[in-house]
């Protein structure tokens, strides 16, 4: 079976980090238990083809959402942001449902100090940390315990926008990506954005926070420089990603500690259960 290629400790990318790469398979719904366990310094992450979901396992996804979710998707007027839509929020309650043991349609979110939304856990669970993202036809989940995370995936199939570069690229990253063989450029433009949104997304700020303000680094993988204005270092850990020729990704996380990155395809062996209650 073909494996997430995940670019893993050993290549100059990732630091203090062990990665567990999980089969991928098409999605179903079979019963049984989810294939993961969230634990201190443990980063789990799951992807979604959404492209290779059919009608029958759309609507499932549907069920797991909230009524307001539920709403919101029947206003879009695109089907594939629908759909997009739809895939990425069940994926999250899915996961999350997973954790605390909730029904996933009547999981509770709060929001942090600059907005980013936190689930509310049961009395005796820890702090679970989450955050999504999607791009054509992939949505993807980050989940950590207590450890504020961001993740960013791009769909590279398109050419890279390189006239965005002097609004959101520091200029040590615009230097970097201009440096590499034209044959490469595309693909060092998308790695320095998915790092810099992962951790915009990490803060919780998003894009409220000038993306040029702050410059990460490719090799080692890091914080190249704190955003301006903050006077007291917080250290990051970064990991790239790649889920198949069409997609890349990042993921940031909070703190120096070593941590162990569990990365795969949603298989969601417990959502058939779910939605027949």
């Amino acid at each position: 079976m073909e494996t997430s290629r995940i670019q893993g400790k050993g290549d100059g990318l990732a630091h203090n980090a062990t990665v567990l790469e999980r089969p991928m398979s098409c999605v179903g719904f079979p019963k049984g238990r989810a294939d993961f366990e969230l634990k201190t310094n443990h980063v789990v992450l799951r992807w979604l083809a959404i492209g290779g979901l059919d009608d029958m396992q759309q609507t499932q996804l549907a069920g797991l959402l909230s009524e307001t979710e539920q709403a919101k998707a029947a206003r879009f007027h695109d089907a594939s942001h629908r759909r997009t839509y739809v895939a990425a929020h069940a994926l999250l309650r899915g996961m999350l449902a997973h954790v605390t043991g909730r029904d996933p349609r009547e999981l509770q979110f709060t929001h942090g100090p600059n907005g980013k939304p936190e689930p509310v856990c049961p009395p005796g669970i820890a702090r679970v940390c989450i955050n999504l993202s999607h791009t054509h036809d992939l949505a993807a989940v980050a989940m950590t315990l207590d450890r504020e995370v961001g993740v960013d995936i791009e769909w590279i199939a398109r050419a890279a926008p390189f006239e965005v570069m002097e609004r959101f690229f520091a200029p040590s990253e615009r230097a970097d990506v201009i440096a590499a063989p034209p044959s490469l450029r595309s693909m060092r433009f998308y790695d320095f954005w998915t790092m810099k949104e992962a951790y915009m997304k990490a803060t919780g700020q998003g894009f409220s926070l000038d993306p040029v303000s702050f410059a990460v680094a490719l090799t080692p993988a890091c914080l190249q420089r704190q955003p301006s204005g903050q006077t007291i270092p917080t250290p990051y850990f970064f990991q790239r990603f790649s889920v198949s020729p069409g997609h890349v990704g990042a993921i940031a996380l909070e703190g120096a500690e070593p941590v162990t990155v569990d990365a795969g395809a949603a298989r969601l062996p417990w959502l058939g259960e779910f939605v027949a209650t």
